[in-house]
């Protein structure tokens, strides 16, 4: 565990120094050319394509995924820049509003059928670090072909940004919240366990996405691995989609026992499930009666960090209703959250999600009136 966090450590710092050296070059650019041109409006020109370039290589990056995808016999499911996400339901197009703690996109594809325990991966993965190369020399073109002056140089921001999303995408790396793109890839590489995990992962977005409920879903998809599986990053999400098949199915008692269990380990579940499994463990918590101090000790300032991050979130807005309902007995708090639910869930891509979170809503009105 110690070397698990080590690593960790090191994936954080490496992604870090990658983006402060980006940073540190656009401050010096700033600097020249505020200098050289002696225009006040240098450095508002700047800091717009600082972030429009941050904008545009989000969209780039993903948009390298989608076409390597593609390219590879995906089919599109959803493109997500920010909280705004595209996604195809039922073969029509809606934009929708969805997010994730630690990312500034993401597009998912429906994957091909497994041959002989295989799909392509290589390029579907490293397709976003490839489109950031791409650009990057796009942009380095158009600052070489560009009459010299402001636009030209601000061309150099996109290209160092463009080469920063490429490094930081592309070199293998897995902090504390999430595994980047290269890191999957290699995952993926080591085994055919590995893959079909993969292959889970995006087949039960795909069937989300055309509004089958998880617990609908077949039930042989669902097994929880051993725990030298789990320290597999990549096969550990088939740990979490197994306590969330349960979750599904309303067997509390065996989801708070798989829970606890899987968070007592060295596993390499990423830091956006671990706080999402703590949020179905303080339900089923809540559920069978436990006290006030039990559950508390769940909602560390760590936890409580993650739930406001990742506060659109169904199951996190479902969580804190539990808790102001059951716990705090707080009925404005709870009606409070009750309404934020109902307009997170308007906007919210994945129908089949919010209306099992429902079905977990009602348990907590019918344990608030026998209690």
């Amino acid at each position: 565990m110690k070397k698990r966090k080590i690593q960790e450590k090191i994936a954080t710092y490496i992604g870090a120094i990658i983006y402060i050296a980006a940073g540190m070059y656009v401050g010096i650019a700033a600097a020249k050319m505020m200098k050289k041109y002696d225009n006040p409006f240098v450095m508002v020109a700047v800091l717009i394509a600082f972030a429009l370039s941050m904008f545009i290589g989000i969209i780039i990056h993903e948009g390298g995924h989608l076409v390597f995808g593609l390219l590879s016999g995906y089919k599109f499911l959803s493109f997500r820049v920010g909280n705004i996400i595209l996604i195809k339901k039922k073969g029509k197009f809606c934009l929708k509003k969805f997010s994730i703690a630690g990312t500034g996109g993401q597009c998912l594809l429906s994957p091909p059928d497994m041959v002989d325990g295989k799909i392509p991966y290589v390029l579907y993965n490293f397709g976003g670090a490839i489109m950031n190369i791409f650009s990057a020399l796009v942009f380095y073109l158009i600052y070489i072909f560009t009459k010299p002056g402001i636009v030209s140089e601000i061309m150099l921001i996109f290209v160092a940004i463009s080469i920063a999303m490429a490094l930081t995408n592309g070199i293998p790396l897995k902090n504390e919240q999430i595994a980047n793109d290269g890191y999957n890839a290699i995952s993926l590489g080591r085994d055919n366990a590995s893959l079909r995990a993969f292959w889970l992962q995006l087949k039960v977005n795909s069937e989300l996405a055309n509004d089958v409920m998880l617990k609908n879903m077949p039930k042989e998809w669902f097994r929880l691995p051993s725990d030298e599986e789990m320290k597999n990053s990549m096969i550990a999400v088939e740990g979490v989609f197994y306590c969330n098949y349960l979750m599904a199915n309303c067997e509390f008692e065996k989801a708070e026992q798989t829970i606890k269990s899987l968070l007592s380990k060295d596993t390499a579940i990423v830091g956006v499930h671990k706080g999402v499994l703590r949020c179905d463990l303080i339900y089923c918590m809540i559920i069978r009666g436990a006290q006030k101090t039990e559950i508390d000790n769940l909602l560390t300032e760590e936890q409580r960090k993650f739930m406001k991050a990742m506060e659109t979130n169904p199951s996190v807005i479902r969580t804190w209703y539990a808790y102001n309902k059951c716990v705090l007995e707080d009925d404005n708090k709870a009606d409070k959250t009750i309404k934020e639910f109902e307009k997170v869930a308007k906007t919210y891509p994945y129908p089949a999600d919010t209306d099992n979170e429902r079905i977990l809503l009602k348990l907590i009105d019918e344990r608030y009136i026998m209690q």
